[in-house]
């Protein structure tokens, strides 16, 4: 659970060191915040990918899910376990992101790309 938020945090704070404040047209943008509430710890994220369009995440670290909206799409997934990276899937969806590269499938499909 705390390689988790260590990954978030880490991409943010990347983002913010790495950001000269001049976009270019069509740039995505991504953010993170941490909340914690009492000894569970909630992780919210938003991304926004190259077409303009917003996922919101919410990881709940204790309860080892999280919970996304893209769109008109709202679901819960489960946490799988993986040596590098993150992963979460339910039986239609599966939200991964590894180095910096996040995706999320529908039924395999991919249906957002994030790659900062």
């Amino acid at each position: 659970m705390r390689k988790i938020i260590g990954i978030l945090l880490n991409f943010v704070i990347l983002l913010l060191v790495s950001c000269s404040g001049k976009k270019p047209a069509g740039a995505a943008k991504a953010g993170a915040a941490v909340i914690k509430i009492g000894e569970n710890k909630i992780v919210k994220a938003m991304l926004i990918d190259h077409n303009g369009d917003t996922l919101k995440l919410t990881f709940n670290n204790q309860a080892g899910t999280c919970s996304l909206e893209l769109d008109s799409i709202k679901t819960e997934l489960k946490q799988d376990t993986m040596a590098s990276g993150i992963r979460y899937s339910n039986e239609h969806y599966r939200y991964s992101e590894w180095h910096g590269h996040t995706e999320l499938q529908k039924d395999g499909q991919t249906i957002f790309l994030y790659d900062r």
